[in-house]
């Protein structure tokens, strides 16, 4: 286990996400490194359909990767926004086969789009690529019940996310060719600062227009984030408002949620 050594003094939240850490199996503290809130930027985030969160109770993976850890109870979060994205991309599934389609038992008035939660903490753990297969996208880390404190995290909207376009090019499928896709996001920066993704600093509040390129580096099948992959663009309220009001995107209208998708751009 690793352990960042930017703390001059211990304290009682250090030792105790130490002995946590400590008693869970062999394989996760190996993996496993704990880091504490920058003061700058304290919090971490969570995407969610859902907009009536007051807490977020740690628990254990609903739809784990086939690689990836079912032993620790935690609160799947990221420091970014993109990061979010890629942890669970379920904006776009949700849009193409309805809410009810992508297996949520959730009951919850989908509005097509992600409310942003920021989760303040004073300690959480960055798993690696043995306990989380796709951290190296995700930037994934996990808020856990590590003391009587820490049992119950309290989360605040800050941001709402959108999909406003996805673009599929066929490329062909000969030698190990895939698809590019690139997605368009919108999103409403409501309050304090919220990092799109890691290595930007963090956006005020305003409007911005996302531009995701997933696939951008598969060529090299890096299981990894690259800056090139994400474009940033700040844009008027008006834009965002009437891009809010379409109907529904090109993408999506022949498939026959026309009349699910008025509601989108009215939240």
């Amino acid at each position: 286990m690793d352990k960042q050594s930017n703390v001059s003094t211990p304290n009682k939240h250090l030792t105790d996400i130490e002995e946590y850490v400590d008693n869970q199996k062999p394989k996760v503290r190996k993996n496993i490194e704990i880091v504490k809130a920058n003061p700058d930027y304290p919090y971490m985030l969570h995407g969610s359909v859902n907009g009536n969160i007051k807490e977020f109770v740690p628990r254990l993976a609903e739809r784990p990767g086939p690689k990836e850890d079912k032993t620790v109870p935690r609160v799947h979060v990221s420091d970014s926004v993109i990061g979010c994205v890629e942890g669970m991309n379920e904006l776009v599934w949700h849009l193409m086969y309805g809410y009810s389609g992508y297996g949520s038992n959730e009951k919850v008035d989908f509005k097509n789009g992600w409310y942003i939660y920021k989760l303040p903490f004073e300690y959480c753990l960055k798993p690696n690529e043995e306990l989380v297969y796709d951290v190296g996208w995700s930037n994934e880390h996990w808020l856990v019940p590590y003391n009587k404190e820490t049992k119950k995290y309290k989360g605040e909207i800050i941001a709402k996310l959108i999909v406003s376009e996805v673009k599929y090019t066929n490329i062909g499928i000969d030698g190990g060719k895939i698809s590019d896709v690139v997605y368009e996001y919108l999103l409403e920066v409501m309050s304090d600062k919220v990092k799109i993704d890691r290595y930007r600093e963090p956006c005020l509040p305003g409007y911005y227009r996302i531009r995701y390129f997933p696939r951008l580096d598969s060529k090299t099948l890096e299981s990894k984030y690259i800056p090139e992959m994400c474009q940033v663009e700040r844009i008027s309220q008006s834009e965002y408002n009437g891009t809010k009001k379409r109907i529904a995107p090109d993408l999506f209208t022949n498939l026959g949620f026309i009349d699910k998708l008025k509601k989108s751009f009215t939240w």
